[in-house]
This record gives structure tokens, sequence and C-alpha cells, in this order.
């Protein structure tokens, strides 16, 4: 296929991703979401590209701003409550991270990543009983189980139990 052949936003999109996951050049991937966004106002996918390309270089206020640009552009077909939360939560803005989880729980939409934040906002908290909850859930699911399993390895290594950081690490791993 040439790209003659692509629309104006698969080339976007193509272009985008290819930065962002292939080269990693976020800048790049950056200026061609922002380009995207500028040529197709009404476009959530940009915006939510541009708080992920800003969660990963730890720009958590513009992180912020875009996804809750996204949000109130896409209105009831907002999806990106992982993202959202993850941006109030790296702002230390606990309470409104856990309100985002909780919309999105209310919307029927069981984020793997919302149960990922809620256990890390249960660390932050000491709530030992939400952790195990949390974790209970994830090792429950095996697309998932290695990703609870090294949360619950770092809270053990935190709390000073190598032992117990070592077990679940290797439990991890064989996840």
């Amino acid at each position: 296929m040439c790209s003659s052949d692509l629309s104006a936003r698969e080339a976007f999109n193509i272009s985008s991703h290819y930065y962002e996951s292939v080269t990693g050049d976020l800048q790049k991937s950056g200026e061609i979401y922002q380009l995207w966004a500028e040529t197709y106002p009404q476009d959530t996918t940009p915006l939510d590209g541009l708080g992920n390309d800003d969660l990963l270089l730890g720009r958590y206020d513009a992180a912020l701003e875009m996804l809750r640009q996204e949000e109130r552009l896409a209105k009831e077909i907002f999806f990106g409550y992982g993202n959202l939360a993850a941006a109030y939560l790296n702002l230390n803005r606990r309470s409104e991270a856990r309100k985002v989880i909780e919309q999105a729980r209310a919307r029927k939409l069981e984020q793997i990543s919302g149960y990922i934040y809620q256990y890390m906002l249960d660390f932050l908290d000491v709530n030992r009983l939400g952790m195990q909850r949390d974790f209970a859930w994830g090792t429950g699911k095996s697309n998932v189980a290695d990703i609870f399993l090294n949360m619950q390895s770092d809270t053990e290594a935190y709390l000073g139990r190598r032992g117990a950081a070592w077990t679940f690490s290797e439990r991890a791993v064989e996840a």
C-alpha cells in the first residue's frame, strides 16, 4: 500500500505509533499527535497519545491537562481512566485518582490498570486489607498475575522482608 492510499488519520496513527513504539522518540510522536489534534480537533486519539507521552516523560501536569481535555471531548465514550488515574497518582492527588477508578468501575470498565493503581493507592494509604483484596483479584487473573506478584514482591522488600520478596519475585517470573 502506498502512502496515498492512507487517510490522513491513518497516516497520523501509523507515524505517531512508529515514533512512540519503534524508535522511542516521544518528542517526534508528540509533534505528530499535536498536528493530528490541530487537524482533527474533535478526535480524542491524539489527546490520549499526548497524555500518554507526557506520563512517560514525567510531565504529569501536562498529562493531566491532555487527559482531562480528552475526557471532556469524549464524554460518555471516555475510556482513558487508567491514564487519568496515573496522572493524579503521580501528582500525589490520591483522592482524585480513587474517584477516577470508582468512575470506571461504575461504568463497568474493569480495567486492569485501575486495579494496579488501586493497589498502589492502598499501599500509600497503608490499607493492608485493600492491598490483599487487590492482590487476590490480580493473582486470580492469568494475564496479570505477574504484575501483582511483582508489586507484592516490591511491597515485601519495602517492609524489609527479603525472603518473602524473593519468593513473590520468583512466582512473578514463573507467571
